[in-house]
């Protein structure tokens, strides 16, 4: 994994819990859904007064429409069997 943190923000308004989950989550389905060996690029940046937090992998992708379903929970995208 490579880690680009370059944002100056040392505080996040976000439920602790809440927060980690969702992190862990990402960086679990980048290795779950990758070429082995996976290539992870975690990087951080300030844009304007927010905090932004890009997570990149050499994964399957994911369509627009699996997209816009990311945040909703327990989702899974049509496996085709």
């Amino acid at each position: 994994m490579i880690s680009v943190l370059r944002a100056s923000c040392d505080q996040l308004l976000a439920d602790e819990v809440h927060f980690a989950n969702l992190m862990n989550n990402l960086l679990d389905n980048a290795i779950k859904y990758t070429e082995k060996p996976p290539e992870i690029v975690v990087e951080t940046y300030n844009q304007q007064n927010l905090l932004i937090i890009r997570i990149a992998d050499n994964g399957v992708g994911m369509t627009k429409e699996v997209q816009q379903h990311i945040v909703d929970q327990f989702y899974r995208r049509p496996s085709g069997n």
